[in-house]
């Protein structure tokens, strides 16, 4: 007999008692009787209403639908049963709230530092403006190929006052359609910006839905605090020619039509200055401090462009190259791609007959390049073709597509034409080619638009016909949409479709984005069978994400363990840029490293990592990211990086509240550094190893570190 047996009411409550051990699953009374000393009761509780009440009130203070707490409720009960350990990502998971904070869309502008030419009378009108305006907008006017999002990106990079960037226009974006143009990504983004750049504010309605009027209300927060908020968007003149051809419902400039409150500065970009709507247009030109203009590059930054590129331009020819050019960034990439490798008579002669600019804009070269390119029916396809793919295309695709559309050329013929483009083309390191910059894209899609039903046919039936190419899975369904085919999407999509992306081992975020396009087909259709269907071939692949538990990288270093190297590499990168997190792409990085003695090729491990941890990164975050980085970036500079970062602690509610102290901080950061030395001595790198040795930046323990490292290494070599 048990304790809970011989207590003298227990005949009173035994039916009681037996109802609850048939509810628990419990066995018998013995493990009913733990489970009841386990608990704690409290007398002078509120009853059950004043708790329902207390529970309701806090869900609409923290923005979480009641909804979403019965499913915690009903989360909370299965837990009990199974009696597994439950994490914080758990809860979050079931609310809802897990991606909460991760912005669907990219807003990384590739700009390759080595080769960037600073302007340093923008940096300056900016910072001039932002300290004379104490709330509102500032517009950046720059024509096509003027380097406006080249230096907003640079401007984000030096100013760490500038809280983060919305990028209209991102090139080879993957977003469905004219997602990132729209008022909702808009929102959502500049939200969850927010929320990574101040992560001490408690904000109100934390977890509601992304609203405009959220945005307001965390907005005037900020206000309220003394907080300043600088933020950038650039390209509205992409959201104002969509919106021109009634190809978004609600642009995102709808959102910037009114006033900011006091301590809020937005600095946009466009290419003129009608794109943005009339009330804000102006506003701005009631102040001409916040109207600034891009200018073209002067005489030394014209020399300076040629001399970070290796091209030798004489001091004879470069006025010559400066009046060709007209000082236009993008035109002398192309000046650049064309005079490099030439004699300095061939170049003399080539400015000579270069058109130029001069007060003209970019378009004028353009239309130049069409009167020579058209005159070649190959060089005129290769344009067209590369203009509406709008991504890499390899020699061999580009080969066959030009095939379907009734233009037969060898591959030398092929490497020929393209040969006479390639100052206007970007080649991957798969030999791969597109079109340099936007503006020239624009420019051949007007030019061919009695050719795009043609060519749209050629590239579909290109995909059909090797369904199981990287190129196929990436991009068919998003070019299906783009000529409506929305059938032919729905009839694609099936659950053989789905059984072959997982036997292929393609990445999970590759089938959902292929899945939301075909929901959104359906949806367009207004076919609610389909919708049905396709809603529950998502769900399958949620089911399967959440039973796996394991994020692209954990999976990607699974297929490593398995063997397969290129699949595990395919999951964190496409061909074109990184799957996952740049702290995720590092960690995968490393264990690639650990697998296999080596990392991913350099050119991939420079773009997957990027150029610096977004700000509020964990120690522990840094410590991956800071050795992954170790192995693209000069060892003394990464180190002196790591010197200067500030750490905060967190609180009850994984907030950031206070600065650890001087010391504190000192030791965190030597802690990150030391890991970082490791990583170099395991590669058994003793050059880079005297180097942090000798280095008289770095402190006296970071160098003996290095030089029992050394040590180290040569005592292993024997």
């Amino acid at each position: 007999m048990t304790q809970l047996e011989r207590t003298p009411s227990f005949g009173e409550y035994r039916p009681i008692l037996e109802r609850l051990l048939t509810a628990s699953g419990l066995q018998d009374f013995v493990e009913l009787s733990g489970f009841l000393k386990s608990l704690r009761f409290h007398f002078n509780q509120p009853d059950r209403d004043t708790m329902t009440e207390r529970v309701r009130s806090r869900l609409v203070r923290l923005g979480i639908d009641q909804a979403q707490y019965a499913a915690l409720l009903d989360a909370v009960v299965n837990w009990s049963i199974s009696g597994q350990k439950v994490e914080k990502g758990d809860v979050l998971r079931v609310l809802g709230l897990l991606d909460r904070f991760v912005d669907r869309l990219t807003h990384y502008f590739p700009v390759d530092q080595k080769v960037w030419v600073p302007t340093p009378e923008i940096f300056e009108s900016l910072d001039s403006a932002i300290k004379t305006v104490e709330s509102g907008f500032i517009l950046l006017e720059g024509e096509p190929g003027s380097g406006k999002s080249t230096a907003l990106t640079m401007y984000l990079l030096k100013r760490s006052d500038i809280r983060f960037g919305y990028y209209c226009f991102v090139p080879d974006d993957r977003s469905i359609g004219n997602e990132r143009l729209g008022d909702d990504a808009f929102v959502r983004s500049i939200c969850i910006g927010l929320m990574n750049a101040f992560p001490d504010v408690e904000f109100p309605r934390r977890f509601a839905a992304h609203t405009v009027s959220l945005l307001n209300d965390w907005l005037s927060r900020l206000s309220a605090l003394g907080r300043r908020v600088i933020f950038v968007v650039d390209g509205l003149d992409h959201v104002d020619r969509k919106s021109r051809q009634s190809l978004i419902a609600n642009p995102l400039t709808h959102v910037l039509d009114g006033e900011l409150p006091k301590n809020v500065v937005i600095i946009l970009s466009s290419r003129y200055p009608e794109a943005l709507p009339a009330p804000l247009l102006k506003h701005i030109r009631e102040e001409p401090k916040r109207h600034l203009k891009m200018r073209r590059f002067g005489y030394d930054q014209v020399r300076e462009f040629f001399q970070l590129r290796g091209v030798s331009i004489s001091d004879e020819l470069l006025p010559r190259t400066v009046d060709v050019s007209g000082g236009v960034p993008i035109y002398l990439e192309y000046l650049a791609d064309r005079l490099g490798g030439m004699t300095r008579y061939e170049q003399e002669r080539y400015l000579e007959s270069a058109p130029i600019i001069r007060d003209r804009k970019i378009d004028h070269y353009h239309e130049h390049l069409w009167e020579e390119s058209s005159k070649d029916e190959h060089q005129l396809y290769i344009l067209a073709i590369l203009a509406a793919r709008d991504e890499f295309t390899t020699p061999d695709a580009l080969r066959e597509i030009l095939r379907l559309v009734g233009v037969h050329l060898t591959l030398a013929a092929l490497t020929d034409a393209l040969s006479h483009l390639r100052h206007v083309l970007r080649v991957s390191d798969a030999r791969a080619v597109a079109i340099r910059h936007s503006s020239l894209a624009e420019f051949v899609l007007e030019r061919t638009q009695h050719l795009r039903d043609e060519i749209t046919q050629a590239i579909l039936d290109w995909y059909s016909q090797h369904p199981d190419t990287d190129e196929a899975w990436r991009h068919q369904f998003r070019h299906l949409f783009k000529a409506r085919a929305y059938s032919t999407i729905l009839t694609t999509c099936t659950d053989a479709w789905l059984a072959r992306a997982w036997v292929d081992h393609r990445p999970m975020a590759e089938i959902n984005r292929n899945l939301d396009i075909a929901w959104q087909a359906a949806s367009t259709n207004l076919d609610i069978q389909e919708f049905v269907r396709i809603a529950l071939l998502k769900q399958r692949i949620a089911l399967v994400s959440r039973n796996l538990d394991l994020s692209e990288a954990d999976v990607a270093c699974l297929l490593l363990d398995m063997g397969e190297p290129d699949e595990s590499l395919r999951r964190v990168w496409d061909g074109e840029r990184r799957q996952c997190s740049p702290v995720e792409f590092a960690a995968f990085c490393l264990d690639h490293s650990a697998r296999l003695g080596r990392v991913p090729p350099d050119h991939i491990l420079r773009a997957g990592i990027g150029d610096g941890l977004s700000r509020g990164a964990s120690p522990d975050a840094a410590r991956v990211w800071y050795r992954a980085r170790s192995y693209v970036e000069d060892p003394v500079d990464s180190l002196l990086s790591i010197q200067h970062i500030v750490w905060r602690t967190e609180d009850d509610h994984h907030l950031l509240s206070a600065r650890l102290t001087d010391d504190e901080n000192r030791r965190l950061n030597l802690e990150i550094q030391l890991e970082v030395v490791r990583e170099i001595a395991e590669r058994a790198s003793l050059d880079v190893l005297e180097r942090i040795r000798v280095s008289p930046s770095l402190s006296p323990e970071l160098r003996t570190a290095a030089q029992a490292a050394a040590a180290l290494v040569l005592a292993r070599a024997g």
